[in-house]
Formats: C-alpha cells, sequence, structure tokens
C-alpha cells in the first residue's frame, strides 16, 4: 500500500509541476473584429520591404527588423518562436490604437533584445488605460537583455516606451492617439501572438521623422505567470505524505508480559 501511495503523489508531483496557466490577457484593437487582427506571414517575407510596418531595413544591420529577429538568431533570441501572427490591418499596416484587457493576475516579461545605440535611455511600461498618469515600469535602462520581471498591471492597461535622451525626450503609448502620446497616431509597438496567448512585443524608440521603423529596439516576451510549487517544494511535499504515511500503517508493537 505504501509504494502505491508513494506512486500516486509521483504522479501528482509531475503533473502540477508540468501545469502551466495560459496568459490571459487579451488585446483589443480599435475598430477591428478580433477574427480580423491578426496577420500570418512567412520567414521569407521579413525582406525589408516594407510589405508590412514594422518589415523595414535595420540601421543595425541589413536583416535585424523584429520579423528578422523572430525567425532567425541575427537579435540573439535565445529562442526565436518563427513567424507568429503580427497585430495589425488586412493591408500589412498598423493599428492606431491597442490596449490589453487583463485578468488581475500577474504577467511574466522577460526583456528578449535590446537593438538601439539609445538602450541607456529607454524604458518600457504599462499604463492604466482610464488614468495613464497611473502606470508602472516593466524594463528600464538598467534592465539587461534576459531579465525576468513579474508586474501586476491594471484591468485595462496599455504599453508605453519612452526614450528620455535629450535629443529624443518622447513616450509613445500603443493607443498613438491620446493626447498623453507623443508622435501622435504612429503606432511605436508590433505585436506577435504565440501560442497560449504568449505575446512578442517589438518597440520603436524613435519619432517616425527620424527612424528606421525595425522595431527592435526592445523585443519583451510577455507571458502568464504559473503559480505552482517548485519542483523541490513538491517533493519535499511528496516526502512529508509518504512518511505520514508509513506513521499510519506501521504495525503497532505488542507487549509481551514475562
Amino acid at each position: 500500500m505504501l509504494n502505491k501511495l508513494a506512486g500516486k503523489l509521483c504522479l501528482a508531483a509531475a503533473l502540477v509541476v508540468s501545469s502551466r496557466v495560459m496568459f490571459a490577457d487579451t488585446i483589443i484593437g480599435t475598430g477591428a473584429a478580433s477574427n480580423q487582427m491578426w496577420q500570418t506571414w512567412n520567414a521569407g517575407q521579413a525582406d525589408n520591404s516594407g510589405s508590412f510596418y514594422w518589415n523595414h531595413t535595420s540601421w543595425d544591420g541589413g536583416y535585424e527588423n523584429v520579423g528578422s529577429c523572430l525567425t532567425t538568431a541575427n537579435c540573439g533570441l535565445t529562442d526565436a518562436p518563427g513567424a507568429l501572427p503580427f497585430l495589425g490591418q488586412a493591408n500589412g499596416q498598423a493599428f492606431s490604437n491597442f490596449y490589453f484587457a487583463g485578468s488581475g493576475t500577474p504577467v511574466t516579461a522577460t526583456l528578449e533584445a535590446e537593438i538601439t545605440a539609445a538602450s541607456p535611455y529607454d524604458y518600457i511600461g504599462w499604463y492604466d488605460v482610464e488614468d495613464p498618469s497611473q502606470f508602472g515600469i516593466i524594463f528600464s535602462p538598467t534592465s539587461g537583455t534576459g531579465a525576468t520581471v513579474t508586474f501586476t498591471p491594471s484591468t485595462e492597461y496599455g504599453l508605453f516606451f519612452a526614450d528620455t535622451a535629450s535629443n529624443v525626450n518622447q513616450h509613445f503609448l500603443s493607443q498613438s492617439t491620446s493626447a498623453y502620446s507623443n508622435d501622435q497616431g504612429n503606432q511605436h509597438f508590433a505585436v506577435f501572438e504565440g501560442s497560449d496567448n504568449t505575446y512578442y512585443v517589438g518597440a520603436e524608440d524613435l519619432p517616425f521623422s527620424n527612424t528606421d521603423l525595425d522595431y527592435n529596439d526592445m523585443v519583451v516576451k510577455m507571458s502568464g505567470t504559473s503559480a505552482v510549487p517548485e519542483p523541490g517544494a513538491v517533493l519535499l511535499v511528496a516526502v512529508g505524505f509518504v512518511a505520514l504515511g508509513a506513521s499510519r500503517f506501521r504495525p503497532s508493537k505488542k507487549t509481551i508480559e514475562v
């Protein structure tokens, strides 16, 4: 019986450790039906042709726009996810405005790449849709590639990108027509949708009057946060239950009088 109990606990522990929580936050694109927001493409189309709004020649190198970052090793992503569908119109142009309808649960973000001379001045963060004066910084100039943070935004939130260099000093909202956003009407974010509603977000850090439109200045992966125990903790719990079972099912000693 003890062996059966241990086996069941090991199986339960394995199931708990391997479980994942789907990222429940969804994107709302102004004036767009949900089934018309995501456009497909293939790796060969990341060709600097301008066919999509993020598909331009990067000042950092011939094939380093965000599409190339996702499909090749050019940008140093440890696990390039491939040609994920991007948030945009059927003609390849961007939506001027989008935001996230959140679930109120934490979000995990990883800084996948940062390819810009302005990295000592760049910030990316979230803001409350109803009150953009309420915001939080996700990654700052001191964050290095590979950094991972967990943050809890408001239930409806957008993204902002700020370039604080003295010759720029502007910030850009994912709701680009907002009165709070500089370079109004120009979308500074490119969003790609992975599995389980994981998003890869590429950002452009300069106003459109003087930029390359490569959207690789920061590339951030956003996903859900799984609240499962660490494998070691699960193992300790399992061992504890086995010990409890052992004490429960151990035969009691009989006292023999001499």
